[in-house]
């Protein structure tokens, strides 16, 4: 039997006249051929070629992306990542994601400039460099910053060295400190690099004004503190199709998240009045009042700052993943930082009240024990107190 290519139905008037039936290798090259004479019909093309799980639609995916802009852009790399998804990558350097050194895109100032980044930790912590090849010495120059979404650029340097010195030192931090640095898009890092350093306080960071020299040096983009996040360009905007999932907290760099949720003690005391409660004695009417409060508590806990400190880490950690070849749990976290961003209410998102919950918990476990602690006697403890009230009997 012939090999389909598995796309009947997604046909759209753009694609008119061109058989989607057939052997694969078929179908990619009439569509190539009608991307190459019709730019027009290049998204219509990019849809079809992300429900064709052959590498061949990759590689055409990848071509197609060098040369695209704006939505044509975005809808190719949503085909890749459904491509991703099913473990096909295309071979072909792309902009998109996995690209080599050499294929990044360059910057305003000219040579090309890549992109280094690792994930945030539990103090919202990352690194991020740029980097750029010094012409005719084969050597590299090295912008890194040590940046905090809380306090801002704590600390950066500049130097020179080659590549196999470059190789080494990204292999020596994740060997003795564990911090994997996985190749990004340039302008993430550029973008994370300024706007620590906008939100430094003056004086604080020794060196600060030279941090803007030296940027200099790599791009002649100007200073920047906001940008509409490329992991929604990758994996599409209109997430309201897709859940986050609290399968997301078994990758270990998901620990970041739990760290916005900060004090939660405030709000043990009215968990624990709910629990304790003599007035409530069926137990479907206190797992209801239960349920309230905590959309009470991430109401709270998820407004205003918080919020939108939750929101940046979840896009940076599936920006992250996506580029550590973890396709899916980025899907997740990308969803739930979509649905902060649309302000869609918390009740409806599983995975951060699940999050929520669980620090709650944490906490109502930890009070209980110091409260047990508290009635349990030592040895020295119990002796000292038999002889006190054997001296108010005597």
């Amino acid at each position: 039997m012939t090999k389909q290519s598995g796309v009947k139905g997604l046909a759209q008037p753009a694609l008119e006249g061109v058989g989607l039936e057939g052997p694969p290798e078929q179908v990619v090259a009439r569509l190539a051929e009608l991307a190459e004479r019709q730019p027009r019909a290049r998204s219509a093309v990019a849809q079809v070629l992300g429900a064709m799980p052959v590498q061949q639609a990759a590689e055409l995916l990848a071509r197609m992306e060098a040369g695209a802009a704006s939505a044509e852009r975005r809808e190719i790399r949503r085909a890749l990542f459904r491509l991703r998804q099913k473990g096909i990558t295309p071979q072909t350097p792309g902009r998109a994601a996995g690209a080599a050194e050499g294929d990044q895109p360059a910057s305003p100032a000219g040579a090309p400039v890549w992109g280094f980044l690792s994930a945030r930790d539990a103090q919202g912590l990352c690194l991020a460099w740029l980097v750029r090849p010094r012409p005719g010495t084969g050597g590299v120059r090295r912008l890194a910053g040590l940046c905090s979404d809380r306090e801002g650029l704590i600390e950066f340097v500049f130097d020179e060295s080659n590549r196999r010195e470059l190789r080494e030192l990204r292999r020596d931090l994740e060997r003795r400190y564990r911090v994997r640095l996985v190749e990004a898009d340039w302008t993430v890092c550029d973008f994370i690099l300024c706007q620590a350093y906008a939100m430094t306080p003056a004086g604080r960071l020794a060196g600060r004004d030279a941090f803007l020299g030296r940027r200099a040096e790599f791009t002649d983009l100007p200073l920047r503190t906001t940008i509409e996040h490329p992991i929604y360009d990758v994996l599409g905007h209109d997430r309201a199709d897709a859940q986050p999932s609290v399968e997301l907290f078994k990758e270990p760099e998901a620990e970041a998240l739990r760290s916005v949720i900060g004090d939660v003690e405030p709000y043990v005391e009215r968990i624990e009045q709910v629990v304790q409660s003599r007035l409530v004695v069926s137990e479907f009417l206190q797992q209801e009042r239960l349920e309230a409060v905590l959309s009470e508590v991430a109401r709270e806990l998820l407004g205003s700052k918080r919020g939108l400190l939750l929101r940046r880490r979840l896009e940076d950690l599936a920006y992250y993943l996506l580029r550590d070849g973890r396709p899916q749990p980025a899907g997740w976290a990308a969803a739930a930082a979509w649905q902060l961003k649309a302000g869609i209410p918390l009740e409806q998102n599983n995975m951060l009240r699940t999050l929520i919950r669980s620090e709650v918990e944490a906490a109502l476990g930890r009070r209980r024990r110091d409260q047990e602690a508290r009635l349990v006697l030592t040895p020295a403890q119990a002796r000292e107190a038999s002889r006190t009230e054997g001296r108010r009997t005597g």
